[in-house]
C-alpha cells in the first residue's frame, strides 16, 4: 500500500458484518454486506461473538483510502456500532439474486408490512445465515429455475397487496406466508419432489426457524397459530377462516418460473 494515501470523506453504513482472516497486530479482514454493496474492509478492535445461527448487525464508520499506487480504494472500519434489532432484510445486496430485480422487489414486499410483530419475524428469519445468503438463489420446487424461490413470493405477495378489503394485519401475515412457505428449499435442494421429500422439507424448516418462530408465538399470539395452520398446510387441514382465505388467494397465482416484469410504479 501507498505509505502516502489519500483519505477520503467518512461514511456510515448499515451492514451485516461477516469476519473473515484474523490478521497481525490484532486487525481484522470483514465483508460488509448492505443494500447497494459489499465491501472488503479492515478492522482493528475486538468482533463480538455472534449468537448461534445469528448474523452480527451494525453500523459501520467507513473511512475509504485512496491508494494511487494500486489505483484502488480500500475501507477501514474506525468503529461498529452493535444493534441486533436491525431488520436484515433491508441489507440484502443487490447482487445476491439471480437477477437484481428479484432481491430488490423481494425486500420492498418484506418492507411493505406494517404489522410489528410480523416485521420482527420476517427479520429474525433473514438474521438466519443459510436464509441472509441462500433464499435469493434458492429453487421452490425441484427442477426450477435458481431464483424461483423469491420470485414466487414476489409474485404470490404482490397479488395479494392488492386485495385491499382485507384488514391490514391479515396482509402483512399473507405476505409473511408468501416469503416463508417454500424456505424450507433453502436447506433442502433435491430433485425428489414426492410427499415424503416435502414432508421432510417442512419439518427440516420448522426446526431451523424454531427459534425466530417461537419468538413469534410469544409476542404475537393472535397470528402465530394462523401462520403455523398455513405452514402445515400441505399436511394437514385447514381450521381458521382467515388462512383459509390466504391459501384461496395463494391458489390464484400460477408458478412463476421466469424473471419478474420490471414494473416499480405499482410501489
Amino acid at each position: 500500500m501507498n505509505p502516502h494515501p489519500q483519505i477520503l470523506r467518512p461514511r456510515t453504513l448499515n451492514v451485516v458484518v461477516q469476519p473473515g482472516q484474523l490478521l497481525p497486530e490484532h486487525s481484522h479482514q470483514v465483508k460488509l454486506y448492505s443494500e447497494r454493496r459489499v465491501v472488503d474492509a479492515w478492522y482493528w478492535g475486538d468482533l463480538p461473538a455472534a449468537l448461534p445461527g445469528r448474523l452480527r448487525k451494525a453500523v459501520a464508520y467507513l473511512v475509504p483510502v485512496d491508494d494511487r499506487d494500486e489505483n484502488r480504494t480500500h475501507h477501514v472500519v474506525t468503529r461498529f456500532d452493535w444493534f441486533e434489532d436491525m431488520e436484515a432484510f433491508n441489507l440484502v445486496p443487490d447482487t445476491f439474486g439471480t437477477d437484481a430485480e428479484d432481491v430488490y422487489r423481494g425486500r420492498e414486499l418484506m418492507d411493505w408490512v406494517k404489522h410489528p410483530a410480523i416485521r420482527q419475524l420476517l427479520s429474525d428469519v433473514f438474521t438466519e445465515p443459510d436464509v441472509f445468503f441462500n433464499y435469493w438463489t434458492a429453487t421452490h420446487r425441484p427442477l426450477a429455475e435458481a431464483g424461483s424461490l423469491v420470485r414466487n413470493a414476489v409474485v404470490f405477495g404482490e397479488h395479494l397487496r392488492n386485495r385491499t378489503f382485507l384488514t391490514r394485519d391479515l396482509l402483512d401475515l399473507g405476505i409473511a406466508y408468501a416469503v416463508l412457505r417454500d424456505i424450507g428449499n433453502v436447506w433442502y435442494q433435491t430433485s425428489d419432489d414426492s410427499p415424503n421429500t416435502r414432508r421432510k422439507a417442512l419439518s427440516g424448516m420448522l426446526q431451523k426457524l424454531k427459534g425466530p418462530l417461537a419468538h413469534f408465538k410469544s409476542t404475537c399470539p393472535e397470528y402465530a397459530p394462523i401462520l403455523r395452520e398455513l405452514l402445515l398446510a400441505p399436511a394437514r387441514p385447514i381450521t381458521d377462516r382467515r388462512a383459509q382465505i390466504l391459501l384461496r388467494y395463494a391458489s390464484e397465482v400460477p408458478e412463476h418460473d421466469g424473471p419478474l416484469i420490471v414494473d416499480h410504479a405499482s410501489w
